[in-house]
């Protein structure tokens, strides 16, 4: 089950901002990573 599944599913306040913490956390790995780093479908 996704964490965006979760918070549409009513999740407690909780568990709500637990989520929320830890999507904002994954956005933030994201946005570090240098378009590089990522590998695409090409790179196999």
């Amino acid at each position: 089950m996704s964490m965006l599944h979760l918070l549409e599913s009513e999740p407690g306040p909780n568990e709500r901002e637990e989520i929320q913490a830890l999507l904002a956390q994954i956005e933030t790995a994201l946005k570090l990573l240098e378009p590089g780093d990522v590998a695409g479908p090409s790179d196999e």
